[in-house]
């Protein structure tokens, strides 16, 4: 039982994220616009467990982040499962690395998947969006990666401890 609830934790800590950022700031100007924790999250459990994270739970992932945003369905689903394939096959330098090169190599992860989800998002939509929105969700996510990964770090202590 403890090992299912384990197996569990990368999967629910994410969806815990995609919850978080679907809850307003309420800050002004930011009624739209807050981080993509999920992404965060997908980033950190495919560097340090990713079999605890298979793409299926990613997908998943994906889609209710989909679901609770109101963009067009599929979108981070797709955008989620990339993210996972390009961070496995680059886990070999990742793994180990101190936090700040870690972070730093989230950096082109968050704009890249920010402008693919701006192109999505514009063909979706018919027409070119604004991409000041999308960049400033990637920098508010970058910003906030380093929260998340601390929360994950210690839930991923609290696995190894108990299991």
């Amino acid at each position: 039982m403890v090992r299912i609830l384990t197996r569990l934790v990368p999967t629910a800590t994410s969806i815990f994220f995609v919850l978080l950022g679907a809850v307003p700031l309420g800050l002004p100007g930011f009624a739209t616009v807050g981080p993509l924790y999920s992404l965060c999250a997908v980033f950190f459990w495919t560097v340090v467990r990713p079999t605890l994270l298979p793409p299926f739970a990613v997908f998943f992932v994906g889609l209710v982040e989909d679901s609770l945003s109101g963009g067009p369905l599929g979108l981070w689903a797709v955008l989620f499962l990339l993210v996972q394939f390009v961070t496995i096959s680059q886990r070999r330098v990742l793994v180990g690395i101190r936090f700040l090169l870690s972070w730093a190599s989230f950096v082109p992860v968050c704009y890249i998947v920010g402008v693919a989800a701006w192109g999505g998002a514009s063909l979706y939509y018919g027409h070119i969006l604004s991409l000041r929105p999308i960049m400033l969700q990637s920098t508010l996510t970058l910003l906030a990666y380093p929260a998340v990964a601390w929360l994950l770090t210690l839930c991923m202590r609290k696995l190894i401890s108990s299991g």
